[in-house]
């Protein structure tokens, strides 16, 4: 065991390595080992590599392991990234094959070559659980495992899709993609001894489209680091409009019908601008582009491009609204950030967050003319926009990372095998 002590106290609690590390400079250790204060060993598995500091996916992946392990769980991450210690856990490399191009079922064949390598892996390790994302249970042998999908189902993400690109060629082909990957996840439910997804929305999914028992399906949404939240300040109520779309240009996102919809936005505001913070989607680019450069002949929209998720906030607070028109989604990172700045927020039912009309306004997927409406309607009342702010101090206590760790803790201890591995 550890005990971690100073001149004038000791704490037998080193489970908040936040504490820790906010305090190291008081602390001295004194070289015991601590593993009698671990409720459980996880092991986790992503198939991907992660730029820890910059994507929206390795933000949320960092705060929900940081959460976990904080809840007292010994919890080691196995990906394509490079060996690191992370402090709350350590990432282990798992090598893989990567297949580099354009053709954009290469991320899947990357998934599959990455969880074919974790199945070796997985034999030799010594854990209580196997913490399993997309794709990676998919070679494995007799390892129970819990299932996490951090994506929409390929399935209803297809049915959505559908009449949004054109019916030939790569296209055609992108189409085909969702019809296997809707195979292997519901192989990998079916074998799973629970399924993790972020919001209701999902689960019904689930049920519908692959038609796993309600049972085996629990819902733990994302969250957000309450350091990251941000309420007290006031929203300039003259000069210009600011409507922004923290997401990346794509079809899926919902572009085309934020782009319709700012075209109606200026009709009664013609001095609001549009910030675009995201990649444009290399593969949906032909199909997004005429939409940008309506934007850009009428003067209203301004192309941030990429912005590392530190900086997001200074745009958050700048924003008058943040819409987030997914088609479909798994409970939108970018509105969580929006409604932990406390700015109103325009959103489709699909982006898997149910308090929408308490933080803002909820409109159908597919159809710019509500979205117009949606933001209109905020721009132009300040009691409901004034209200749609305080709702959103009184939600966002249901989405942080410390109170959603202990969830997952529940989880694993439903599904904890009766001896470790």
């Amino acid at each position: 065991m550890r005990i971690l002590c100073s001149l004038t106290e000791i704490s037998f609690n080193p489970l908040n390595h936040n504490q820790i590390k906010e305090r190291e400079d008081k602390w001295v250790w004194i070289g015991l080992d601590r593993s009698w204060l671990v409720t459980l060993r996880v092991a986790a598995t992503v198939p991907w590599s992660l730029q820890w500091e910059h994507t929206g996916l390795s933000k949320r992946l960092m705060g929900q392991i940081s959460a976990i392990a904080s809840s007292g769980v010994e919890i080691e991450l196995f990906s394509h990234g490079e060996e690191a210690d992370y402090g709350a856990f350590s990432n282990r490399r798992v090598r893989a094959t990567v297949f580099e191009g354009e053709d954009p079922n290469l991320p899947l064949l990357n998934s599959l070559s990455f969880s074919l390598a974790f199945s070796e892996v997985a034999k030799g390790l010594e854990c209580d659980l196997l913490h399993c994302f997309n794709t990676t249970a998919l070679f494995l042998d007799e390892e129970e495992y819990l299932l996490q999908m951090l994506n929409p189902t390929s399935a209803f993400v297809k049915e959505m899709l559908q009449g949004e690109y054109p019916e030939e060629g790569m296209y055609a082909n992108k189409m085909r993609s969702y019809e296997v990957m809707s195979s292997m996840e519901r192989r990998e439910g079916a074998r799973a001894e629970l399924v993790i997804v972020s919001s209701e929305l999902a689960k019904r999914n689930l049920v519908r489209l692959y038609g796993i028992p309600e049972s085996k399906i629990r819902v733990i949404p994302t969250g957000v680091s309450p350091s990251e939240v941000d309420q007290s300040y006031e929203k300039k109520e003259e000069g210009l409009k600011v409507v922004l779309y923290p997401n990346r240009v794509s079809v899926m996102k919902g572009f085309r019908y934020m782009a319709e919809a700012m075209l109606e936005i200026r009709k009664s505001f013609p001095s609001a601008v549009m910030i675009v913070l995201g990649r444009i989607d290399k593969f949906d680019y032909g199909v997004v582009s005429p939409h940008l450069k309506v934007l850009r002949d009428a003067g209203c929209v301004s192309i941030g491009g990429f912005v590392d998720r530190a900086r997001l906030r200074e745009y958050y607070k700048m924003a008058d609204v943040v819409v987030v028109p997914s088609l479909c989604d798994d409970l939108s990172l970018s509105l969580l950030e929006a409604v932990a700045m406390s700015t109103p927020v325009v959103a489709t039912e699909n982006t898997g967050f149910p308090e929408v009309d308490e933080v803002g306004v909820k409109v159908r997927p597919k159809d710019g003319g509500e979205i117009a409406d949606a933001v209109i309607s905020l721009l132009s009342d300040r009691r409901i926009y004034r209200e749609k702010r305080e709702g959103a101090k009184a939600v966002i206590g249901r989405y942080l990372w410390p109170s959603i760790g202990k969830r997952y803790l529940e989880a694993y201890r439903e599904v904890q095998p009766s001896s470790s591995r």
